[in-house]
């Protein structure tokens, strides 16, 4: 019966390794899982602004804080297309949109 002790022992010792070892990765990968979260989440804020200025240029709003447009230069067009890009807490986001053309002081 001596044996079958130190067997046991080796085989607890394996054991114990084992659920250290499962619990690191699930340690792991629920930290992954919440930096993904909040860069998923950034990114659908940064597309909300993006949204927000594309809208406020189509209407002739002024644009919200953080967003740029680039206009997108056209020969003779009805409509003007513009790249609208938005940055919140490093996530970037670039929108392509249009609005009617509208002649400008700047334009003439």
């Amino acid at each position: 019966m001596r044996r079958r002790r130190g067997w046991i022992f080796i085989e607890t010792i394996v054991s114990i390794g084992l659920i250290a070892a499962v619990g690191s990765m699930m340690a792991i990968s629920s930290a992954s899982y919440r930096r993904s979260q909040q860069r998923l989440s950034d990114q659908q804020i940064a597309t909300h602004h993006a949204e927000s200025a594309l809208a406020a240029w189509q209407t002739n709003q002024p644009l919200p804080p953080g967003t740029r447009i680039d206009l997108i230069p056209q020969k003779d067009a009805t409509l003007r297309w513009a790249k609208v890009t938005a940055q919140y807490n490093g996530q970037t986001v670039e929108l392509f949109g249009a609005a009617a053309f509208r002649e400008s002081a700047g334009d003439k």
